[in-house]
């Protein structure tokens, strides 16, 4: 499964063959499941930075809700690099150190995207 962040839409080569946008990026059946239940439940789908899919919270929400929901999913995401760069620990694959950076990476824009996303919510009129 892809998500183009230029379309906010989502691409399987079973259904669009080659006629996914060049800004796609792959994502995983989990991740598109739990991208399109949060939909049914009303939230949005919009894309971050690096033009990857996340969960946009309603506005309707307060802003204490909203950063709540947002730290939520944000423990989620690094958890799951957690548990990526722990792995990569004890793996004695060759490569594992420039995976464990990568890895470092991704938590460290992670962390950076949430302080971004609190303080735009807390800066809101």
């Amino acid at each position: 499964m892809f998500y183009s962040k230029s379309n906010n839409g989502f691409y399987s080569q079973e259904i669009h063959g080659d006629n996914i946008p060049s800004d796609s990026v792959e994502i995983s059946q989990s991740e598109y499941s739990e991208l399109m239940q949060a939909q049914s439940e009303g939230k949005r789908i919009g894309s971050d930075a690096q033009g990857n899919p996340k969960i946009l919270l309603s506005n309707s929400q307060s802003k204490e809700s909203r950063i709540e929901s947002l730290q939520s999913i944000y423990e989620s995401d690094m958890d799951k690099l957690n548990k990526a760069w722990l792995s990569s620990l004890i793996s004695n694959e060759v490569g594992q150190a420039t995976r464990q950076a990568a890895i470092k990476s991704q938590m460290a824009a992670l962390s950076e995207q949430l302080d971004a996303d609190i303080l735009a919510i807390i800066m809101e009129q």
